[in-house]
This record gives C-alpha cells, structure tokens and sequence, in this order.
C-alpha cells in the first residue's frame, strides 16, 4: 500500500509558464544536437573498429602489415574527432556536493 501524501502530481499543461515550456524545448533540442554529434563519431569509429579487425586478421597472412599505418592513421582522426566534440560539450568542474554524492555511491574516487 502507498502513502497518498507521498505521491506528486504534475501540473497541467496550462500550469506551465512559457518560459518553462521554452527551456524544455531548448533542452530537448541541445539533447537531440548532443545525440547526433555522438551518433557522427560513433558510426566512424564503428568503422575504423572493422577496418583495424581486418588489418589484423590479414596481418596473420602477412598482406596487413603493409595496412597498419593507414589503419593507425584513420583511428587516430577518429579519436582527434572525438576529443573536439567533448571539448565543445565540457560541462565545466563537477559541483562539489554531486562529487561527494557519487563518492559516498561508491561511483567516484
């Protein structure tokens, strides 16, 4: 059995302020960039993960070492990649009290 004064009750769609409404849309919106830039860098490195399979794979016949460098070189763009979208995405330093709540989680050290 549950508590009636526990539960919460969302307010009705007249209830929300425009304002409230825009910073939903804005975030849902930057949540949708954050999703397709991430989606950009992982279908490469997908890629790049097959390609370093193969180069390993024909490396056993002795045709992939002649490949390792261009293999080297494709995962190393894709990791540069990377790095300059989380670049673009830092947050900043993590606030002191969600630090301690993940430490006290067993999350952080």
């Amino acid at each position: 059995m549950t508590n009636s004064s526990a539960m919460t009750v969302s307010p009705s769609p007249s209830a929300i302020t425009p304002t409230a409404r825009a910073d939903g849309v804005d975030r849902t919106a930057d949540a949708a960039a954050r999703l397709a830039g991430g989606l950009g860098t992982a279908l490469p490195a997908m890629a790049v993960l097959i390609w370093v399979g193969v180069v390993a794979l024909l490396s056993c016949v002795g045709v992939g070492i002649l490949l390792v460098p261009s293999a080297l070189r494709v995962l190393r763009a894709v990791a540069n990649r990377e790095r300059a979208r989380l670049d673009v995405l830092d947050p900043g330093p993590v606030p002191r009290e969600a630090r301690a709540a993940a430490v006290r989680r067993g999350c952080a050290a």
